[in-house]
């Protein structure tokens, strides 16, 4: 487990600085870095299926459970994208 919850840990720091650069964006500039965004997330769970298991990239029912062992209960997370399917 140890393994997947630093990935899933640089993983959300990598989002959060994408949330980040999306919320001082301007609306011209929004549209381009959301492909950043969603390019980086796909390029860091490698090549993926197009087939809805492929397309949850790992993700699983223990992932909520993860983040606030991570993060602490009641602190703020912001999920880019589909979250978790």
């Amino acid at each position: 487990m140890k393994v997947k919850k630093d990935a899933l840990k640089d993983h959300i720091l990598e989002e959060r600085r994408h949330a980040k650069q999306l919320k001082e964006a301007s609306e011209d500039e929004r549209g381009r870095l959301y492909g950043v965004a969603y390019d980086a997330t796909y390029a860091s769970f490698g090549t993926a299926g197009r087939n809805a298991r492929d397309l949850r990239f790992g993700a699983s029912l223990a992932d909520p459970m993860i983040i606030d062992h991570i993060f602490g209960s009641g602190n703020n997370v912001l999920e880019v994208g589909c979250g978790f399917g």
